[in-house]
């Protein structure tokens, strides 16, 4: 009988060890997996942390942007300005994202070859050690770094889905009248990384002089026409500026900060919208 009570205080104590191991072992375990879901989350969230500076739409599945970079700002662009033609490998005309990214200088090498391994062909023609072109699926792309912290991704559409609309112009403030004469070369939408985020848009024009006799000085000189015309326009906006020397003017519209540049050594008018991010 002893011995069978002996057996029996054995066989429970058994259990009970059986028992007390199961539970801590299912508590370290879910806490290990708590903590791996805590360091994944984190890892995920401090991979893009400037995921509101992304553009929708940017294909970043295609040509994603090196981890643990931050973006500074992104756009994009509509240019079809027939003078603009860098080389072969990229079109005058052209609907593309342009990526300023801040990642650790020395890793320069690391990041173009990160670019370079995606790329199909490659442009043996103009790539150097500061800048590798490519193209990515049906994406032509440039990445380059000419030192310091600075990297820019350029990543163009292809000509056939080129479009002369900035299809993020869908809530463009139109806070400057354009002139009948003014023809447009190029425009942006943007995203930048600072001052809490801000949203940009920019447009640069030309002014069509054919309508205007040769003697006038709207055929000789107009952009300093306009700036005098522009400079009375908008001189009672709030906080208005003019600089004579430069021909830029300033003034807020609401959340809007604008400036308008009429460049007489470019012969162009250039406008930027700035307002923060909401």
């Amino acid at each position: 009988m002893a011995k069978n009570n002996k057996k029996l205080i054995v066989l429970i104590i058994v259990i009970l060890g059986v028992l007390i191991l199961g539970f801590f072992t299912y508590k370290t375990l879910n806490k290990s997996d708590e903590i791996s879901d805590s360091k994944d989350s984190s890892q995920n969230s401090s991979v893009r942390k400037d995921q509101n500076f992304i553009l929708k739409d940017y294909p970043i599945e295609k040509v994603p942007l090196y981890n643990g970079s931050t973006v500074c700002s992104m756009k994009y662009f509509v240019n079809e300005d027939s003078t603009n033609v860098y080389d072969d490998f990229f079109d005058a005309k052209v609907n593309y994202y342009n990526v300023v990214f801040k990642a650790d200088e020395s890793k320069k090498a690391e990041i173009l070859d990160f670019y370079k391994s995606m790329m199909s062909p490659i442009n043996q023609d103009t790539s150097t050690e500061n800048t590798i072109e490519g193209t990515v699926g049906i994406y032509r792309i440039s990445i380059s770094n000419y030192g310091y912290d600075d990297y820019y991704l350029q990543v163009h559409l292809p000509e056939n889905l080129y479009s002369k609309q900035n299809k993020y112009y869908e809530n463009y403030p139109d806070l400057v009248e354009i002139a009948d004469d003014w023809v447009e070369y190029e425009n942006t939408y943007g995203l930048l990384n600072q001052k809490g985020g801000e949203v940009e848009y920019t447009r640069w024009l030309e002014v069509d002089v054919s309508k205007y006799a040769d003697d006038s000085l709207m055929k000789t000189n107009p952009i300093s026409e306009y700036y005098k015309i522009y400079k009375n326009k908008y001189a009672q906006k709030q906080d208005f500026t003019a600089d004579d020397t430069t021909g830029q003017l300033t003034w807020q519209d609401g959340d809007y900060e604008i400036w308008a540049v009429f460049n007489i050594d470019h012969g162009r008018v250039y406008l930027t919208f700035r307002s923060p991010m909401k």
